[in-house]
């Protein structure tokens, strides 16, 4: 199964800087990012989405970010 935190670093062209930034405009604090990255939490998907949607510029359209990895 593919993790949120791998499909929005896919998302960020594998750019870790693109996503930690991502991250910060979306609200999320760099303690979700790192303990996401590390493997040590699942991310949520309330905030999952909310990075999605720094990541491509917009509200997402109910589609998961699993569905447009």
């Amino acid at each position: 199964m593919i993790t949120y935190i791998e499909q929005l670093r896919s998302l960020a062209g594998g750019n870790d800087d693109k996503l930690l930034q991502a991250f910060r405009n979306a609200g999320v604090n760099d303690t979700t990012y790192y303990r996401a990255s590390k493997k040590q939490h699942g991310l949520s998907e309330k905030a999952a989405f909310r990075v999605y949607d720094q990541l491509i510029g917009g509200q997402h359209d109910g589609i998961s970010p699993a569905a447009s990895a």
